[in-house]
C-alpha cells in the first residue's frame, strides 16, 4: 500500500537503508492484516452509529464518541466510547482489534537523528492506514464523532476529517446531540490522507509547510510560512507586521491553514505532495 510514499519519503528525508527495511516491513505487516481489519470495522460500525445510540451509548443525552486507543508508542488498537465525563471500559467482546507488528526482522537503528525520522513516518503510515480503512468501509455512515487516541498522552486525530486536535471540527463535544455529517464529498487518495496526517498540530510555534495540488492540468501551492498562509505566493488573512506570540494565534494560524486545504478538496483538487515521483 505504502511503497511509492515510502520511495518519496525516503528521497525527501534521505533515510538510511536500515529504516527503509523496516518501514517495508511495517507496510508488509499492515498489507496482510488489512483484510481482516476492514471486517473488524464493519462490525464496529455495525454495532456503533448513531442510529444505535440507544442501546449501547452509556449516556445518550450526552454527545459521545467513538475512540481507537493504543498504547504510548504501542501500535495495539482497543475501542472505546467517551463523553464529556470521562472515557468509559473498553469493548471486550471486540478485545484487541489491531495487533501491533513483529519486529524478529527489524535492523537496528543507531542514530537518534535516524531514529526520530523512522517513528515519525511508522506514526504517520499506521495513522494513515486506519484512517484509510475506516474511510473505505465508509465509517462516515456512523454518523459518531470517530478518533485515534495515543493513551496519556494529547495526540488526538480525527476520522472524520483527517485532522489532528484542534485542526479537526469534530474534537470536541457538541450538545444537543445530532448525527455528524460526512466532511469530504469524496473519498481521499492513500497519499492524500498520508499528507494530512504529517499536519501536525504544534502547540510552541506555527511550523512551516508546503502542500501542492492539482485539477486537471492547473497547480497549486500552500504555503505555511512564519506563521502566515499563502497560495501560490499571495498572503491571506491577517497582516504582515502582526506577530505571533501566544497560544490562540498559534492555534488560529494553524487552523487557517488546514482550512484552505480543506476548501481546497472539497473543490476538487488533489493533494500530490506525497505522490510517488
Amino acid at each position: 500500500m505504502f511503497q511509492e510514499i515510502i520511495e518519496s519519503v525516503a528521497k525527501t528525508e534521505e533515510l538510511q537503508k536500515e529504516t527503509i527495511h523496516n518501514l517495508r516491513l511495517v507496510n508488509s505487516y499492515l498489507g496482510s492484516i488489512t483484510t481482516a481489519t476492514k471486517d473488524k470495522l464493519r462490525a464496529i460500525k455495525k454495532k456503533y452509529n448513531f442510529d444505535n445510540r440507544q442501546n449501547i451509548i452509556p449516556n445518550p443525552a450526552n454527545d459521545t464518541h467513538l475512540e481507537f486507543i493504543k498504547g504510548l508508542g504501542e501500535y495495539n488498537i482497543l475501542v472505546f466510547l467517551a463523553d464529556k465525563t470521562g472515557v468509559y471500559d473498553n469493548d471486550k467482546e471486540l478485545g484487541v482489534i489491531i495487533r501491533e507488528w513483529p519486529y524478529a526482522n527489524f535492523l537496528t537503528i543507531d542514530n537518534d537523528i535516524e531514529l526520530g525520522k523512522y517513528y515519525k513516518i511508522v506514526d504517520n503510515i499506521f495513522y494513515t492506514w486506519l484512517s484509510f480503512l475506516w474511510q473505505t468501509v465508509e465509517g462516515h455512515e456512523t454518523k459518531l464523532s470517530v478518533k485515534i487516541i495515543e493513551n496519556n498522552s494529547s495526540s488526538i486525530f480525527c476520522l472524520n476529517d483527517f485532522a489532528w486536535y484542534d485542526l479537526s471540527k469534530f474534537i470536541d463535544y457538541i450538545e444537543p446531540v445530532k448525527p455528524k455529517d460526512r466532511f469530504f464529498n469524496r473519498d481521499l487518495g492513500l497519499a492524500e490522507i498520508y499528507s494530512r496526517v504529517d499536519i501536525r498540530f504544534s502547540f510552541l510555534e506555527v511550523p512551516e509547510r508546503t502542500r501542492a495540488f492539482q485539477r486537471n492540468e492547473e497547480l497549486k501551492e500552500v504555503v505555511l510560512k512564519q506563521g502566515f498562509t499563502f497560495v501560490d505566493n499571495v498572503q491571506l488573512g491577517q497582516g504582515a507586521f502582526e506577530s505571533v506570540n501566544d497560544f490562540l494565534k498559534i492555534k488560529h494560524r494553524q487552523i487557517m491553514y488546514v482550512d484552505v486545504i480543506n476548501d481546497l478538496l472539497k473543490d476538487d483538487w488533489t493533494d500530490v505532495t506525497f505522490q510517488g515521483t
